[in-house]
Order: C-alpha cells, then sequence, then structure tokens
C-alpha cells in the first residue's frame, strides 16, 4: 500500500521503481519467502503506479480505491506467476478470498487518505487565516502602525 500510494503521488516513475524494489527486499528479508519475490512484484508495481500516477487524476478518491484495488489484484498475481516459473510452486490465483482482500486494502487506505486530505485542508485553511490576522496586526514591537 505504501508503494502504490507513494508511486502515486510522487508521478515519477524511478522513484516508484526504487521504493517498490526497497520495500519488496525489505518485505522479502523480515519474512519467510525467498529473497526476491516481494521485490520483484513491489518493483513492477511502483513503476506502473508511478506511471499510471503522472497520466491520471489520483487525487479522486473513487480513483484511488479503484487503483490500489486493481494494484493489489495485480501485486499478487506477479506473486503467484514469480512463484510458479521461478519456483515451480503452485499456488490459487482468482478467488473470493483475493477479491476481499483487494476491496479492504483498498478501502482502509482510501479512507485513512482521505481524513489526511481533510486534516491538510483544515492546516491549510488555519494557516490562512492566521496570516491574514498576523497582516493585520499593529505592529507594536516595532513601534509603527503599519500593517506587517
Amino acid at each position: 500500500m505504501v508503494t502504490i500510494y507513494f508511486g502515486l503521488s510522487r508521478r515519477n516513475p524511478s522513484t516508484g521503481l526504487l521504493l517498490g524494489m526497497v520495500i519488496g527486499l525489505l518485505r522479502d528479508s523480515l519474512s519467510a519467502v525467498p529473497l526476491g519475490l516481494y521485490g520483484i512484484a513491489g518493483t513492477i508495481i511502483g513503476y506502473f503506479a508511478s506511471s499510471i500516477g503522472a497520466r491520471l487524476d489520483t487525487e479522486h478518491p473513487a480513483a484511488r480505491f479503484a487503483l490500489t484495488a486493481a494494484f493489489f489484484v495485480a501485486h499478487q498475481g506477479l506473486i503467484v506467476v514469480t512463484r510458479r516459473i521461478l519456483l515451480a510452486q503452485p499456488g490459487p490465483w482468482l478467488n473470493t478470498h483475493l477479491f476481499i482482500a483487494a476491496l479492504c486494502n483498498a478501502l482502509v487506505p482510501c479512507s485513512f487518505f482521505c481524513c489526511l486530505t481533510v486534516c491538510a485542508r483544515t492546516n491549510r485553511w488555519r494557516d490562512s487565516c492566521l496570516r491574514m490576522a498576523v497582516a493585520r496586526v499593529p505592529a507594536f514591537f516595532i513601534g509603527r502602525e503599519e500593517t506587517v
């Protein structure tokens, strides 16, 4: 989710590629899967998320939800394909568990990012109100009655 979010927001394919690789390799090193499995999938997803984020408006919650769900399914598909081709380990891919997990992994971050957007707008509104109030305060410390 972190790779997808920063990939969509940074809109630079090389940054998304490197971020996906680093996060994937960290995930590989902390889990019991073969090294490189999540690294390969994270690299590809990071690149495509950054490339699509540069071309689409990803600020709308519906677009974020759809892209996050699609990239989650693609990430899991890449892991299954990598396991089958490189490790000769068959595994199920399309099942109801995948779609439920995709919905949950899209719903939770999108609601979290909506809350962050509201907080950022509130802070920007508060900061602009403070700037306007400070601009109209007389400069008592300097001894002038001009606005700052």
